[in-house]
């Protein structure tokens, strides 16, 4: 269902962001640190970096897809009515 799908893209971007906000430029952010790379199923520390960005990219673009996706629907259910 689209709140189903709206819920997984979102949390794709909010563990992207707790990436981003990562030990140990931001200390105080470990659990979440950790707990998105349990998500995008990434160890830590990282070792292959490469593999590891091809996944957390991957991830992204496929959140992406899927807003293109639902947008495209909703655009389509307005022009139907108009």
């Amino acid at each position: 269902s689209t709140p189903n799908r709206a819920s997984d893209i979102c949390l794709t971007f909010k563990n992207i962001n707790e990436l981003r906000k990562g030990y140990p430029t931001h200390g105080d952010n470990t659990e979440n640190f950790i707990r998105a790379h349990d998500y995008f199923r990434v160890p830590y520390p990282v070792t292959d970096f490469e593999t590891s960005w091809d996944t957390i990219l991957g991830r992204y673009f496929q959140s992406l897809r899927e807003v293109l996706a639902i947008l495209a629907a909703f655009r389509k259910r307005q022009t139907k009515g108009a």
